[in-house]
């Protein structure tokens, strides 16, 4: 199954897609062509091998709190994974206000894992939306409390519809 993540890495939010395909992963940031490589952890922790078109690298990833540094090829770049914005940037490039989930792609809605009055946490699984037969995570980018949900599973839904609307906790 597919993961969806949003990070800001150097002050820019990218949308980054996961999938394991036979031993390999499959990373797709944005828009842009897939990558598919071989990830392994090697023995020291935090260091990862990568081989990716058949050339190999290694990068090492530390936590910072929420956030992560990733040096690879003498630069380490920051990525600020808690996404605690007051608005988001979809990878179609349009911006969500604060606590509304909307479609990031045209799909499937075929798992809603939240209910009316659940209370969320950032990064918390949403719903599952499936597009050219990958299954997409939508995660909170917001904690608080699930007030309305749009839409049942297994309708179709097109990209930027609003699917669910959290009231978000002041913090």
């Amino acid at each position: 199954m597919a993961q969806r993540h949003r990070f800001e890495v150097n002050g820019e939010i990218h949308t980054v897609l996961v999938e394991e395909i036979d031993g390999l992963t499959e990373v797709t940031i944005d828009d842009n062509l897939p990558i598919l490589a071989d990830i392994t952890l090697s023995g020291i922790p935090g260091t990862m091998s990568i081989i990716t078109d058949n050339k190999p690298t290694s990068a090492y990833i530390s936590r910072d709190g929420a956030n992560f540094r990733i040096t690879t090829h003498g630069q380490t770049i920051s990525v600020d994974a808690s996404m605690r914005k007051q608005s988001r940037r979809q990878a179609s490039g349009t911006t969500d206000p604060l606590g509304k989930v909307m479609a990031p792609l045209a799909g499937v809605l075929i798992d809603i894992r939240v209910s009316v009055g659940d209370s969320v946490k950032i990064g918390q699984d949403l719903l599952v939306v499936e597009a050219m037969k990958m299954q997409n995570e939508i995660r909170s980018e917001v904690e608080g409390v699930v007030r309305k949900v749009h839409f049942e599973k297994g309708v179709q839904i097109t990209a930027g519809q609003l699917i669910m609307e959290i009231e978000a906790k002041e913090n």
